[in-house]
């Protein structure tokens, strides 16, 4: 578990340190940046950064910590699109989080000067996705034009906290020339703890001492950050530091860990308390169960619907604030709450009692960065799950999460190594994958094309495996109006002309079932229609749908974040009068050891084309990330799966047949 820093008020008054900051008068422009016509990082960029200075320090305010950042950019523009992206500043803040001191300004290439005013600052809400919203202090830099220099500062003042686990960032949507950090690490008797810093996708920093205590770390001639589809989470591709205060611990990387696991043992035995009320209701939920995985998934389903997690949203805020701390694990059973350790820990001590070998699992999240052993801190470890040991294999289980069924975890927690606690040799072990078979998502279709290329029929829609569990948690609480809503921006973003009606969602209290959504579904013109013949592409799910890869080079790895199936079947009853003229079919092909790709196509007696399609992609148990230098054959993959589902088939007027409603000559 992440070591927490504790101290009494008393102490933080004598250890915290006032951390000066540059004063507010700006730095004097040069002649050479005044005339600056080209960027000198990056050759294309729209506009450059001359400087970016960040001063991070803790200090004392009223007798409460702080840890205060503060920012300096210099930036030149280049062009019009430089004064379009970089002309508005926004600057993204949590809720605990004041912005202060924001000032600006803007000079123009012949050096006339104008402020930033205090009433062009205003705060907006951003949303985020997933119902997550942003605040941000925003504002537009006055007169930005192609040649002129913006400049702005602010600081950010976190209360209550000092610079623990803190990203710096490396890297901005803008190359730099330079960027220096000053850092002063906190230093006092009643504080043991150092700083500790690490780099992510560069090189470690060199930092040396300054004046005052400060260290400071230049970096010079830093290119932009650019984003590309289905790149690797940004704190794997993105260039950062975290800092933070651990004890200062010299030793191994497998000592460390093997330190770490049997900490967490003895942390989590505190908690448990197995009672004659415990192996009461161990006994009284895996009772008659016909094997170890039916009582262990019993167990879960009881963890998951009568234990209630204080940070979701099952909680009101009252109850959050008024929750009382569960001591151990039979406390948590009896009052029906707790945090994600009680519930993890209830799940172990009723496991326990079952006859199980339970242990507390913690395992980093991909979709946040990739865990490695040489990583010394408890930080990228924070998530918790619990492991059970059944005939000598781990299994992992996430009691904490409703959504969350029997023999998965969430994509985030698949595919890595999880640390297993143990009082004498704790281990790493890696976390199975939810395979594709079970990650799928089923379509079916029953559709009428009449002779004009309008398509009109039913839709059924079940999604299992990873899939049902991000609908669960996107949507699973929503009321059926945002559900809907969701849906038809779905489709319009397919079909802009589409009409969608009477949708249903079907989702169970069993989580292990999948999702099922139906609904109706209008689409225009979606064969063409040319004289007597109309061209129509059988895979409808994907037919319309841009290629997955279109840039030629690639910079970053390619990443899926679970492997995934596609299983499609289409009725598609073709129009009176009209018949196929070329009914070719596009081949299949497997792309191993990965996946495979297949389509099958038939026309039944009464004039109905019925399509199979069916992509299989992410077998062999592997987290899909593939280097940027195997971009080429990946996009081959998808670029070819992609011409096979817009292989477009030809009807006809039927020879013998009347002239068809409507058409052309």
């Amino acid at each position: 578990m992440p070591m927490s820093v504790k101290w009494s008020d008393a102490a933080v008054t004598l250890m915290l340190f006032a951390a000066p900051i540059w004063a507010a008068d700006w730095k004097p422009i040069t002649p050479e940046e005044l005339a600056l016509k080209t960027p000198r990082v990056e050759k294309d960029a729209d506009a450059e950064a001359i400087f970016w200075e960040v001063r991070v320090g803790d200090e004392s305010a009223s007798g409460s910590a702080q840890n205060v950042m503060s920012h300096y950019i210099r930036i030149k523009i280049f062009t019009e699109t430089g004064k379009e992206k970089l002309g508005t500043v926004d600057i993204p803040y949590a809720k605990h989080t004041a912005i202060t001191g924001i000032a600006g300004r803007t000079i123009k290439a012949d050096g006339t000067v104008i402020p930033l005013t205090k009433d062009a600052v205003f705060d907006r809400v951003l949303a985020k996705g997933g119902g997550l919203k942003i605040r941000h202090k925003s504002f537009a830099m006055p007169g930005v034009e192609p040649g002129a220099i913006i400049e702005y500062m602010w600081k950010e003042i976190h209360s209550d906290e000092i610079a623990q686990y803190v990203h710096l960032p490396l890297q901005r949507e803008y190359p730099v020339e330079t960027l220096t950090y000053h850092i002063k690490p906190l230093v006092s008797p009643y504080f043991p703890f150092q700083m500790k810093g690490l780099s992510f996708n560069c090189d470690q920093p060199k930092f040396t001492p300054e004046s005052k205590g400060y260290f400071v770390a230049t970096y010079t001639d830093v290119p932009a950050y650019r984003e590309e589809p289905l790149m690797p989470p940004e704190n794997e591709s993105k260039r950062w530091m975290l800092i933070y205060y651990e004890p200062d611990n010299n030793v191994p990387a497998d000592k460390y860990w093997k330190d770490f696991g049997r900490k967490t043992y003895s942390e989590t035995k505190a908690e448990l308390k197995i009672n004659g009320e415990v192996k009461q209701r161990a006994q009284e939920l895996t009772s008659g169960a016909a094997n170890d995985d039916e009582k262990l998934k019993r167990l879960l389903i009881y963890c998951q619907t009568k234990l209630r997690n204080v940070y979701s949203d099952q909680v009101t805020s009252q109850e959050r604030e008024t929750a009382k701390t569960n001591q151990n694990s039979a406390e948590t059973l009896k009052r029906g709450i707790g945090t994600t350790e009680d519930i993890q820990a209830a799940f172990i001590s009723l496991a326990t009692a079952a006859g199980f070998d339970a242990r507390m699992v913690q395992v980093s999240d991909r979709g946040e960065s990739f865990f490695r052993q040489s990583y010394k801190t408890g930080y990228f470890l924070r998530n918790l799950d619990v492991a059970v040991n059944v005939n000598g294999a781990w299994r992992f289980y996430d009691p904490s999460s409703p959504n969350v069924p029997a023999g998965m975890l969430r994509w985030q927690e698949e595919g890595l190594l999880a640390l297993v606690s143990d009082p004498k040799d704790p281990v790493f072990v890696k976390t199975p994958l939810t395979q594709p078979d079970k990650s799928s998502r089923r379509r079916v279709a029953a559709f009428t094309l009449d002779d004009q290329g309008n398509l009109e029929g039913n839709f059924r829609e079940t999604l299992g495996g990873q899939f049902g569990l991000r609908w669960r948690l996107d949507y699973g609480k929503a009321p059926t109006d945002e559900r809907e809503q969701n849906l038809k921006d779905e489709i319009h973003s397919q079909f802009g002309n589409a009409d969608v009606s009477d949708m249903a969602f079907s989702v169970v209290e069993d989580v292990s079932v999948p999702v099922a959504i139906t609904y109706k579904l209008k689409v225009a013109n979606y064969a063409q229609r040319t004289g007597k013949r109309l061209f129509v592409a059988p895979s409808f799910f994907e037919a319309s749908k841009q290629a997955r890869f279109s840039a030629s080079t690639r910079r970053y790895p390619v990443y899926f974040e679970f492997p995934w199936s596609e299983d499609d079947h289409i009725e598609i009853e073709l129009p009176k009068g009209f018949e196929l003229d070329h009914a070719d079919a596009p081949s299949n092909f497997k792309f191993a050891p990965v996946g495979s790709y297949s389509v099958a196509m038939a026309l039944t007696k009464d004039n109905k084309l019925v399509v199979d399609r069916k992509l299989v992609f992410g077998e062999g148990g592997e987290v899909l990330l593939f280097p940027a230098e195997m971009y080429p054959a990946v996009k081959k993959i998808f670029d070819r799966v992609h011409e096979a589902d817009s292989h477009l088939l030809t009807l006809k007027v039927a020879s013998a047949a009347p002239p068809a409603t409507g058409a052309g000559n």
